[in-house]
């Protein structure tokens, strides 16, 4: 783990490793407890990991709080367009409402 910018960044893997196309579910706790700061973060961490996103992967939302979101059915190419769309909804992204843990 490093420090960049006051948060701790895990990388993939390490340079020498050859890159193999990764499958990536982006779990985001939306409720009340992620207001200010800590949604904040979520959004910047998560831009920055999409721009690292290469063609040949795969992603997919899902977000949380009192109900959860599927933002597709379904794992999509990170392809330029993909990933604006993504970078889109995360924008938009608020902290409301409970955690619904045990249903």
């Amino acid at each position: 783990f490093q420090i960049v910018n006051g948060y701790f960044v895990h990388y993939f893997a390490p340079q020498e490793m050859p890159v193999f196309p990764k499958n990536v579910v982006f779990v985001i706790d939306r409720s009340g407890s992620m207001a200010g700061r800590k949604i904040e973060q979520t959004k910047e961490a998560l831009l920055k990991i999409l721009q690292d996103l290469r063609p040949e992967d795969h992603f997919s939302f899902i977000t949380f709080n009192n109900k959860v979101v599927e933002w597709k059915s379904s794992l999509l190419p990170a392809t330029e367009e993909n990933v604006d769309s993504a970078a889109e909804l995360v924008k938009t992204l608020t902290a409301r409402g409970g955690t619904r843990a045990c249903s």
